[in-house]
């Protein structure tokens, strides 16, 4: 079982194209990960578990958007980060969600 908010490297990945795989800056990845990786330009290697975002437990009310405007943050990413998401199932109360906000991806 992927436990979620952890993705696996996959050979040639860095914390740049992972980042840009889901929607994040690489530095907020990596703020995610400082305790295992102390040099992100040289420490990954393919396998290792890289935590992706945090998590989240949905409270009675929400929804994809308003959890995604609570944390700065867009329901693509949500999508990106929780693959087992269905657009066309709602989210439930209790349901554990992973997020990352999106206020630095561009930079």
């Amino acid at each position: 079982m992927v436990k979620k908010c952890v993705w696996t490297v996959k050979t040639g990945e860095s914390f740049i194209s992972i980042a840009q795989s889901i929607g994040i800056s690489w530095l907020q990845l990596w703020n995610f990960n400082k305790g295992n990786y102390s040099r992100p330009d040289i420490d990954l290697r393919t396998g290792d578990p890289v935590n992706v975002g945090q998590l989240y437990q949905v409270d009675n009310g929400d929804t994809l958007y308003n959890i995604a405007d609570r944390f700065s943050s867009t329901v693509p990413i949500l999508y990106a980060l929780n693959g087992a998401l269905d657009p066309q199932v709602p989210i439930y109360t209790g349901q554990l969600i992973c997020i990352a906000f999106a206020s630095c991806a561009n930079t």
